[in-house]
């Protein structure tokens, strides 16, 4: 009888147990997202209509012909448009994620809203951890202040020198590159693979995210104990962070803050500066006018240092450099915004849009890239140095295949013939 008594109370507590893990179920799959659908309706925003705990997901999936998944972050739909508008509410799983794309309606927003408290879903900053940790893209409110007062001044434009010449020589290493492969017989070049070299273990960032902190921990002890400053991104990072008060030397960040700015500086920066230098040099490729009009521009501004060095004030005078490669809305930018004109944006102030918010490619108000003078130069370098060298044409087995995970890549390779002048 005391055997039987144990096991009932243990079937109680089991049956409880399995209750209370329903209830909290319940709540968080459906009661709560359902709750936030609601009170999403009474402030004007529709959207598909979701089906918890899955949200919209399973409609992503069915209508994959005609849907782009941008990130795990935003949606962008032909039907979706047509149904809701440009600014409507979408589920993922049960996180709500509002999709704009009408510019006057960012634009109200942006005053309304705290330019450093926009916010980040909790779905995003842990799919992203790995990637990101708690640097600079994914802090918000006085965090964010904070990380953006040290980080901001390493990327000063005076302090871009020294790191132009290292982008100029890394740049000059990947022509003798393909000049050694043109020479072999072999003019196809794949151009992302030799912008964006990894293998394929690196994209597994969460089964590797140990090692990379580990090494960046090496490398930032090895800084810091040589007492030695570098004149590159950690070297300015490092001079930023430390501060003496009342006579005690201190540091503004943690190594763990250190670490994950590391880590965002060159998945956010490297990666997307190099898929946008990608990406121009097919569209100079398919627009082969193009590439004559931006030689013949940096012979003028630049004389022979488009081949043989870089001189960082007369970047500047390379207006078309900075005007490929933009998006696309017939809305915002005119009737032809789907045909490549890049000299509709040269002297517009909004960029050849017809809202001022109709293109922003470094964010606006308070979260502008703190990056971009820095993106700005090593795109126009390296785009400068392979337009003085090669002519460039679209190989015959490059098959178009863009897909957005982090940010705009391709599935298969960039596969670019490559002539020498």
């Amino acid at each position: 009888m005391k055997f039987l008594g144990l096991s009932f109370v243990a079937l109680l507590i089991g049956l409880s147990l399995f209750l209370m893990l329903m209830i909290l179920i319940t709540l968080v799959w459906w009661v709560i997202p359902n709750q936030k659908l609601h009170k999403l309706k009474k402030c004007g925003f529709e959207g598909p209509p979701p089906s918890f705990p899955l949200g919209n997901i399973k409609d992503m999936k069915r209508k994959k012909s005609n849907i782009i998944i941008i990130t795990t972050t935003t949606i962008s739909s032909s039907s979706s448009n047509l149904s809701y508008g440009k600014v409507f509410i979408y589920w993922l799983g049960t996180e709500p994620f509002l999709y704009i794309a009408e510019a006057e309606f960012l634009k109200k927003m942006s005053r309304e809203v705290e330019a450093k408290a926009w916010g980040k879903p909790y779905y995003f900053r842990k799919d992203r951890y790995s990637m990101f940790g708690e640097g600079l893209v994914m802090t918000e409110s006085n965090q964010w202040v904070l990380h953006c007062h040290v980080i901001a001044p390493a990327f000063n434009p005076l302090k871009f020198k020294a790191m132009a010449n290292m982008m100029v020589e890394s740049t000059r290493k990947m022509i003798e590159r393909w000049i050694s492969q043109i020479n072999y017989g072999n003019p196809e070049i794949d151009v992302e693979r030799e912008i964006i070299w990894k293998e394929p273990k690196t994209l597994e960032t969460k089964k590797i995210g140990g090692e990379i902190d580990k090494l960046l921990i090496t490398i930032i002890n090895e800084r810091m104990q040589s007492g030695k400053s570098k004149e590159d991104l950690l070297g300015h990072l490092l001079q930023e962070n430390h501060q003496v008060v009342n006579g005690e030397e201190k540091n503004k960040f943690s190594m763990r803050e250190l670490i994950d700015e590391c880590k965002t500086f060159f998945i956010s920066g490297y990666e997307i500066t190099s898929l946008s230098i990608i990406w121009s040099l097919l569209l100079l490729a398919m627009h082969e006018d193009w590439q004559n009009q931006l030689r013949d521009e940096i012979k003028e501004v630049m004389g022979n240092n488009g081949d043989f060095g870089v001189n960082v004030n007369l970047l500047n005078g390379l207006k078309k450099i900075d005007l490929i490669a933009m998006y696309c809305d017939a809305t915002l930018r005119r009737s032809d915004a789907n045909e490549f004109k890049p000299e509709r944006f040269m002297d517009d102030e909004n960029h050849g849009c017809n809202h001022q918010m109709g293109y922003l490619p470094f964010g606006f108000v308070g979260r502008m890239c703190v990056g971009r003078n820095l993106s700005f130069m090593e795109y126009k370098i390296v785009l400068t140095r392979l337009l003085s060298r090669f002519r460039f044409k679209v190989s015959s087995s490059y098959h178009h295949s863009p897909t957005i995970m982090l940010s705009l890549g391709p599935i298969h390779r960039i596969s670019l013939i490559v002539q020498p002048l």
